[in-house]
């Protein structure tokens, strides 16, 4: 392969029964809150205050749409609401 081809991985095939689809929930669910665990970190690093200057509202403000979101998602497993799309402070 030369340099800059861009090849695509191969895609995993899940069976369309319950078996497969609960591979494919396992698979996707390791890499997705793996992916979030990550981005959380990342907020977290916000909190230096040798890099960042921020108010006691601006972290109420996230910690709020956090929590909130995370409540979504919780509600969606058993059925429930629609996430917010974007976050502004």
């Amino acid at each position: 392969m030369a340099k800059g081809d861009k090849s695509k991985k191969a895609r995993k095939v899940y069976a369309k029964d319950d078996a497969g689809r609960a591979a494919k929930f396992k698979d996707f669910a390791a890499l997705r809150v793996t992916r979030a665990l990550r981005s959380l970190r990342a907020v977290g690093k916000l909190a230096n205050k040798r890099a960042y200057g921020y108010t006691p509202e601006q972290v109420t403000k996230i910690g709020e749409a956090l929590n909130a979101e995370l409540q979504r998602v919780a509600d969606a497993f058993k059925g429930g609401a629609k996430s917010a799309d974007s976050f502004e402070l």
